[in-house]
């Protein structure tokens, strides 16, 4: 790596960091993916209700 460096080889340098950039697209695109399609879960939705039921009079 150092040796492409001195070299002038800018590939050397792009190559890697063009791939650590795709790693961390694709995993907060993973991420996001999950977050939007993850349903609720029946226990949260019981939480939500009673908390709204004590706030109201």
């Amino acid at each position: 790596f150092s040796i492409a460096v001195l070299r002038r080889s800018y590939l050397a340098v792009a190559l890697p960091v063009l791939g650590a950039v795709a790693a961390l697209s694709g995993l907060l695109f993973w991420i996001g993916y999950t977050m939007a399609n993850m349903e609720p879960e029946p226990a949260d939705l019981d939480l939500e209700d009673e908390g709204a039921a004590q706030i109201s009079p």
